[in-house]
């Protein structure tokens, strides 16, 4: 693992600067070893630990399409943090279900750059498309899905929906900012209501984060693993 990340350049302060990215992390050597030498290089900078964990944060990053190699990637992930992280706050683990190879499809509505991604079920297909930039706010659009999952598990409306995420300070600043991103989020949290409805069980917001994950990390600087 070292001998691969020195060939890569992912050393020293070149860390601060590049995103690494693992296509295919499994329980997340690599993650471990990229973030060690960031979280070093970090220190020697003199950043603090809150400014560490949020670097490491956005910029270590891994896909898996094994959930078990997920799951244990994650934990891993968040141990090697652990002494950086801050006592409060919400943070998401930047490992992902997700197919390396495979991005939502890049469009264009009334000047708004978009993705679309559609999921065959049995039941049919369920066709999301949201802007590209609401993808990419990462720890905004994680709270939305999350919010999402236990607003239709409750039964609430669309309407009910927004007005709950706009609650949370970040995301009300993003949609007085984007006000057209109202009716993509009204829309998508309308799909998965549907399709709970059909008693499909609540995974829907979770598929959703995993399928556009490939575009909300941005682009990676640094691409190193062990391919299955």
């Amino acid at each position: 693992v070292e001998f691969v990340l020195d060939r890569t350049g992912y050393i020293g302060t070149a860390t601060l600067s590049k995103m690494f990215l693992d296509p295919c992390c499994g329980s997340g050597n690599f993650l471990i070893h990229a973030i060690a030498r960031r979280k070093a290089a970090a220190r020697e900078a003199g950043e603090t630990n809150s400014q560490i964990s949020e670097h490491i944060l956005t910029g270590v990053v891994g896909f898996d399409l094994n959930p078990l190699a997920v799951t244990s990637a994650r934990l891993n992930y968040l141990l090697a943090i652990s002494d950086v992280l801050p006592s409060s706050g919400r943070i998401e683990i930047p490992v992902y279900l997700a197919d390396a190879v495979y991005a939502p499809v890049r469009g264009d509505s009334n000047g708004t750059p978009t993705r679309s991604y559609t999921i065959g079920t049995v039941l049919g297909e369920m066709k999301l498309v949201l802007p590209e930039a609401l993808v990419q706010s990462r720890t905004e659009f994680s709270f939305l899905l999350s919010a999402m999952e236990k607003d239709v598990e409750t039964e609430e409306t669309s309407e009910d929906y927004i007005t709950h995420v706009r609650q949370d300070g970040a995301v009300r600043i993003m949609l007085e900012a984007n006000p057209g991103w109202t009716e993509y989020l009204m829309t998508m949290f309308k799909t998965v209501s549907k399709m709970e409805q059909r008693k499909w069980n609540r995974i829907w917001c979770r598929i959703v984060r995993n399928y556009f994950a490939s575009i909300a990390v941005g682009q990676a600087q640094v691409i190193a693993g062990n391919p299955p």
